[in-house]
Parts: C-alpha cells; sequence; structure tokens
C-alpha cells in the first residue's frame, strides 16, 4: 500500500462507513488529532478511543445535520451489497451531497472495486 499523508484539519471530520476502509482512514485522522465521528446504522465504530460513533441513517441529510452541523469534510466510505446497490445508493449519495453544499465541507469518496456477481444475476 502507498504511504498516504494525512495532517490535522480544524473542524469535525464525518467518516460514513465502518468498514475496512472507512475504520482506517477514520484511525488515520485520529492519529492527527483530528475530531473524528464514524456514522453507521448501527453505531458500530473502530475500536478506537478517539473516535466518536454516531448510529444514523446517512441518506437523510437532516439528521445528518442535527448530529454533525459544522462538519469540514465528509468521507463517503459507504458501499452498499450488490443487490441493493441501485436501491440505496442513489439516496446516499444526494445526502452526502446536499450535507457538503449546506455545510460547506469537503466531499470525498472512497471509490471500492465493484463486481459483478457470477453470470450477471443478482440473487
Amino acid at each position: 500500500m502507498d504511504q498516504i499523508e494525512i495532517s490535522a484539519t480544524r473542524g469535525t471530520h464525518v467518516v460514513v462507513g465502518a468498514g475496512t476502509v472507512g475504520s482506517l482512514l477514520a484511525s488515520m485522522l485520529a492519529d492527527t488529532g483530528a475530531d473524528v465521528v464514524v456514522v453507521t446504522r448501527s453505531g458500530l465504530k473502530p475500536d478506537d478511543h478517539r473516535i466518536r460513533p454516531l448510529a444514523l441513517d446517512a441518506a437523510a441529510t437532516e439528521s445528518l445535520i442535527r448530529a454533525v452541523p459544522s462538519g469540514i469534510s465528509i468521507y463517503n466510505c459507504v458501499n452498499p451489497l450488490y443487490h441493493r446497490w441501485a436501491k440505496q445508493w442513489p439516496p446516499l449519495a444526494r445526502s452526502f451531497e446536499s450535507y457538503a453544499e449546506l455545510t460547506g465541507a469537503v466531499l470525498v469518496s472512497c471509490r471500492g472495486k465493484l463486481t459483478r456477481p457470477p453470470h450477471g444475476r443478482c440473487k
């Protein structure tokens, strides 16, 4: 893996998703002394006392803004399951974009490898 340099910036960093990418990113941000919130539906977070968990539906912009009204960045680290992508992704994307527009936060999207199910069919 290439070395990634992250420097501390004043304000709250909002990481949506606590999978491999979101957890690693949140820890790297916390290493700089940054204020980090990890948003998941369940409130799950990386095992790191420096990171605050937040349980809410990230597709609801109003909930994001109410919980973190002044985030300086929002990191999209979520990937709905393939067979739910078409239904779950558009509201998430709209919410992230709206949050960034309304708060002035920088929107960062982490792209994972989307694979097609065998024979092009979803179960």
